[in-house]
């Protein structure tokens, strides 16, 4: 069984909690950790329902940028463990240019399983 430690937003946008977290994953035992990336413009292009509102005040808080998920991605390598992560849109991974072959694997969200857009 390989356990992948999640690194969505409960780093609630701060570099030394996501290390924090990608510390106590190694040391449990994981086999890898994952980021999930959401460009930080233009995610939702309306806020007209207070979920979205919520939602989207939420992304911009815990938001990193693509330079930063990166050098936390080779911590996780450093620390033993996989470096993976996940992306709500396909455009969002023009954010990380050539430097998208530095994750070892992608996971589909799973929100976004059934999605066929």
């Amino acid at each position: 069984m390989k356990v992948i430690a999640e690194l969505g937003i409960n780093h609630r946008g701060s570099t030394e909690v996501a290390e924090q977290l990608i510390k106590i994953a190694s040391e449990a035992g994981a086999w890898g950790a994952k980021f999930q990336y959401r460009s930080k413009h233009g995610f939702y292009q309306a806020t007209d329902e207070i979920g979205d509102e919520i939602l989207s005040r939420e992304i911009d808080e815990c938001y990193i940028p693509p330079s930063v998920v990166l050098e936390l991605s080779a911590g996780i390598k450093s620390s033993g463990m996989t470096a993976g992560i996940s992306f709500f849109k396909f455009e969002d991974t023009i954010d990380f240019g050539d430097n998208i072959n530095e994750f070892d694997f992608f996971k589909v969200p799973s929100a976004e399983l059934l999605n066929k857009t």
